[in-house]
């Protein structure tokens, strides 16, 4: 069980929340973490569609409001990689992040078969992260600066820059 979850931030991936807890856990190793957050030391943190949330919410602080489906639906990628599907499939994906089948998740979505590139590096817009420092006290990952093919902030109509290189599951 965890003692805290820190509050996501309205279009903060749950990656960037993941990494908030790792920071401020104190842990210096994230296997440590992952064990925490999810009870097994061998799941990955992924970007856009990461699995095993049912586990993250059963390790919840007591009286959490959070659900899966809040998680999913507000904090990963899942609206945008599933707007198109068809609705059975579109739930498929919802089970398979919810639980540990994480392995079919990006073919489910049909990202392994289209010609448009994942994400290389995890973005962020300048003029949105000084805002975020003062409104926040800290820094976080914006969901929309992670679409692909967007290169534009949409709030500030600047460039995005990039931070480091993703492994894609």
């Amino acid at each position: 069980m965890l003692s805290f979850f820190p509050t996501p931030y309205e279009d903060e991936l749950l990656y960037s929340v993941l990494a908030r807890y790792h920071v401020r856990s104190g842990n210096t190793s994230s296997k440590t973490t992952m064990k925490e957050l999810f009870g097994s030391s061998s799941i990955t943190a992924v970007v856009e569609l990461p699995a095993n949330i049912d586990k993250l919410i059963e390790r919840m602080p007591v009286n959490s409001k959070y659900t899966a489906e809040g998680l999913i639906f507000n904090h990963t990628m899942y609206p945008y990689y599933t707007a198109f599907l068809p609705p059975e499939r579109a739930k498929k994906v919802l089970e398979s992040m919810k639980n540990n089948n994480a392995t079919g998740i990006y073919g489910l979505t049909g990202i392994m078969a289209s010609s448009l590139p994942l994400n290389e590096y995890i973005r962020f817009c300048s003029n949105c992260l000084r805002e975020d420092k003062i409104k926040y006290g800290e820094l976080y990952w914006h969901r929309l600066h992670q679409l692909p093919c967007v290169n534009v902030c949409e709030k500030h109509q600047t460039p995005l820059q990039c931070v480091w290189q993703v492994e894609n599951s």
